[in-house]
């Protein structure tokens, strides 16, 4: 039995290490394998690497040969305008609130939302009976005086009487008609009237009810002469003034009406150190509405035979800020590295001070692909360095 076992044991360890001795020689045959291909990706890299050098050493040489591609523009003077951009609100020299003078029930509306109406219109009636009643009261007592001062003043013309009783009888009448010229205005107290010709835009009562002095009965707006009240910045004093054109966006409209400044204001809000400025706006079709806000565009920099250039051609480096510019050579055109000082920009346009003159040829298009003395070559159809020549009237 013990022999038996042993020779199943011998069996076991023969069979293991062979199988072991199997795997160590299929690792070593993957190993020379992957040995072998990293030698050959090697050699590989180096002659791609040397093909590229190749590749990149001809397409320098043609882009030598015919130049790099750029459209251009040629500088021409023209005016210069910066502007920068406020808010306004739309207002209106009628936009009133109307109400009572006096105490009262409202007896009758008779003017109705939305109804034109002229100055000085009655559009309620507020029931006074007080009111009434003292003037019945007053013309009875002046119906008395006056027969009191007829008859007395008969029998002083005939030299009947004394003086003193006629001069009372006079002056009872006097004092009670203008006694009954008060209360029949106290009276009229009680009436509503439109301040002004307009619109009535809203009526907070209704009929029946009561009203007192202060309290308000209607609103009272009109849309003929409206204005746009802009807060400006206190540093822009000096640049704003009276009759200034600005541009106005009025919602609703595509495009900015262009307008004048009707008054500049002569108190700076301590609170924003900001002024006011007003600018009339023609609303005769009463599209502008009360209220509106609208962006206003003010003009503070403006230069005539001004050079101007698209901003985004404008590059910088650490000596300041440049440009390309074309020059003939000999035989070639090239890319020279000109350094200008700017001004403001506006709207994508920025003004340049120095660097530039009339009729200098700016590349446009491909100016981020050139570098200093690189020899260029145009657009087909790039017709801009030749032909654009006119000045833009208005750079805004």
């Amino acid at each position: 039995m013990k022999r038996y076992l042993s020779i199943v044991l011998i069996i076991l360890v023969s069979a293991c290490s062979s199988e072991l001795e199997k795997k160590k020689t299929e690792l070593k045959d993957l190993n020379t394998e992957m040995k072998d291909l990293k030698t050959e990706m090697q050699e590989l890299q180096v002659v791609i690497d040397t093909l590229q050098n190749q590749i990149a050493l001809l397409d320098s040489a043609e882009i030598e040969v015919t130049g790099i591609l750029v459209n251009s523009v040629i500088v021409q003077p023209q005016l210069f305008e910066h502007y920068f951009e406020v808010t306004g609100i739309v207002n209106s020299d009628v936009d009133v609130t109307l109400s009572p003078e006096a105490p009262g029930t409202v007896k009758r509306i008779l003017v109705k939302k939305g109804q034109r109406v002229s100055k000085g219109q009655l559009i309620a009636e507020l029931n006074s009976t007080v009111g009434q009643s003292n003037i019945e009261e007053v013309e009875s007592q002046l119906e008395l005086a006056k027969i009191i001062y007829e008859k007395r003043k008969k029998l002083w013309d005939q030299n009947i009487g004394s003086e003193v009783e006629y001069l009372q009888a006079k002056t009872n009448y006097e004092s009670l008609q203008k006694r009954l010229q008060a209360t029949k205005s106290q009276v009229n107290l009680s009436a509503i009237y439109a301040t002004a010709s307009g619109t009535i835009e809203d009526i907070y009562t209704k009929q029946g009810e009561l009203l007192s002095p202060g309290v308000p009965f209607a609103s009272l707006v009109s849309l003929q002469n409206v204005y746009l009240e802009a807060e400006i910045p206190e540093n822009y004093l000096g640049a704003i003034k009276k009759g200034d054109k600005v541009k106005v966006s009025v919602p609703g409209e595509s495009e900015p009406r262009v307008l004048a400044i009707s008054r500049v204001g002569n108190v700076i809000n301590p609170g924003n150190r900001s002024f006011t400025v007003q600018i009339a706006i023609p609303n005769k079709d009463q599209s502008v509405k009360l209220n509106s806000i609208c962006a206003v565009e003010v003009c503070d920099y403006k230069k005539d035979n001004s050079l101007v250039l698209p901003s985004y051609i404008i590059q910088q480096d650490a000596k300041g800020y440049f440009v390309y510019e074309i020059q003939k050579q000999a035989d070639t055109e090239n890319a020279i590295k000109t350094y200008v000082e700017i001004g403001p920009n506006n709207k994508g346009n920025t003004l340049v001070l120095t660097g530039i003159e009339k009729d200098d040829e700016i590349i446009t298009d491909g100016y981020n692909e050139v570098s200093n003395n690189a020899i260029i070559n145009r657009n087909e159809g790039d017709e801009q360095g030749e032909k654009e020549n006119e000045p833009e009237q208005n750079n805004s």
